[in-house]
């Protein structure tokens, strides 16, 4: 996320800067730089929203029930139904 916040800033003041002595070309090719970064932002969040969640379980079940025998089935589960919604999400 910090790399593609980097690229987008970049990618924006150099384009705002460059406008009269590159071509026409080269400012296509850095707006193009600019909206790819700018579209997988939203994808990066829920993607680190999604491990957030997957950690916290296993954080949960690991010190709330150490001995339990359930403990890896439920992370299964966790992992399997956050698995879906990525899948649906992304």
């Amino acid at each position: 996320i910090e790399v593609n916040t980097i690229a987008v800033r970049y990618c924006k003041r150099r384009h705002k800067c460059t406008k009269m002595w590159l071509g026409l070309n080269a400012r296509y090719q850095i707006m193009e730089a600019y909206f790819m970064s700018r579209a997988m932002q939203p994808v990066l969040f829920i993607v680190l929203f999604f491990k957030f969640v997957i950690i916290c379980s296993s954080e949960i079940v690991l010190n709330c029930f150490p001995t339990a025998n359930y403990a890896v089935g439920y992370n299964e589960i966790v992992y399997v139904s956050v698995g879906k919604m990525f899948s649906i999400f992304i």
